[in-house]
């Protein structure tokens, strides 16, 4: 299982992914789609993301998404869901859920991306991938110092 290594601002997953599997790996999941609540509304305070990351999030990406229904998590959340033909077709994806309607959220955007995603959507992620290019496949420490 890779953590925090696929979604908006990490892709980092998408790239060892082929070298997993000629391992011999059998089964690759991705969890924290949100990169550890980063790509929120609001940023865990115990949150590892230097200040600047955070910053950039709370001063642009929100910014770019918040005309879109559910914003930055709801982007978020459907790119890292989405599915194409790469070798990202059948990992499954974990994600953590505080409330009931966080869950019904997440199927909708999962209904929704898996029957074709819509040009405003894809713009959007490619914006907030763009916005966050500074910080892109960047990782902190864990367990921190």
């Amino acid at each position: 299982m890779s953590y925090s290594h696929y979604n908006l601002q990490n892709h980092a997953f998408k790239v060892f992914a082929p070298l997993l599997l000629k391992t011999g790996v059998k089964q690759l999941l991705t969890a924290s789609p949100f990169n550890m609540g980063y790509l929120t509304n609001r940023t865990p305070a115990w949150h590892p993301a230097p200040a600047k990351m955070v910053s950039l999030k709370d001063n642009q990406l929100l910014k770019l998404a918040e005309n879109w229904p559910g914003g930055l998590p709801n982007l978020a959340l459907g790119y890292a869901l989405r599915r194409d033909s790469g070798v990202m077709a059948d990992v499954p994806t974990v994600a953590g859920f505080s409330r009931t309607s966080e869950v019904h959220e997440a199927v909708s955007v999962w209904h929704e991306v898996m029957s074709g995603v819509s040009s405003t959507r894809h713009d959007l992620e490619l914006a907030v991938i763009q916005a966050v290019a500074e910080w892109r496949n960047y990782s902190w420490k864990s367990p921190p110092k």
